[in-house]
């Protein structure tokens, strides 16, 4: 587990470092081209400063309007999900009634959380998070001890089924299998 640990954290030590695990990669998988330094930097910005990002931007740029279309759209989809199930004859009705009941308790994420709007909220997602411009390996470490604190708060509790795991700033489609949850592109909403 260390070395797992020590292995995704080589992008943030020195070239020696980077090409080390380049060499292991390339033995694992054969692939020998090493992704730009910029798309590390770029990914590792989005992936723990996600929200801290894009809250400005939808806070200033985001059509409620066009969110309610899309909640329409979900609707639509939904139903469309209910009758694709009414027409497998493959299924047996108890298993068409397990299925009714898993797209009706599906839930959908369609635009950005509702807390992106409160400022309290996403400085509260970030308050521990103490950055050092000279020190990125160090600064890496803060975002780790803070996501384990986040998480922390829902350890043991139920699952909630309403919480966002995807960055406003991911433009994609997707389905959580683990929370039942869709959430549309965000295209629609640009």
């Amino acid at each position: 587990m260390l070395f797992r640990f020590f292995l995704n954290r080589a992008n943030m030590l020195s070239e020696a470092f980077q090409t080390m695990k380049a060499g292991y990669v390339a033995y694992l998988t054969g692939s020998t081209k090493t992704p730009p330094r910029w798309r590390f930097c770029v990914k590792y910005v989005i992936g723990n400063l996600g929200v801290a990002l894009a809250a400005p931007f939808i806070r200033r740029y985001y059509d409620h309007e066009s969110q309610n279309e899309a909640q329409e759209l979900v609707a639509q989809l939904r139903d469309e999900f209910q009758e694709l199930i009414e027409d497998l004859s493959w299924m047996d009705a108890e298993t068409q009634d397990a299925a009714r009941r898993k797209v009706h308790a599906m839930s959908f994420h369609v635009g950005f959380p509702g807390e992106i709007f409160n400022f309290t909220e996403v400085d509260g997602e970030y308050d521990q998070v103490k950055m050092d411009p000279c020190c990125f390996f160090n600064n890496q470490f803060q975002h780790l001890s803070n996501n384990v604190k986040n998480e922390m708060k829902f350890y043991g509790k139920p699952v909630n089924k309403t919480r966002w795991n995807v960055s406003p700033t991911v433009v994609n489609a997707f389905y959580n299998r683990h929370k039942n949850q869709m959430g549309p592109s965000h295209y629609h909403f640009r």
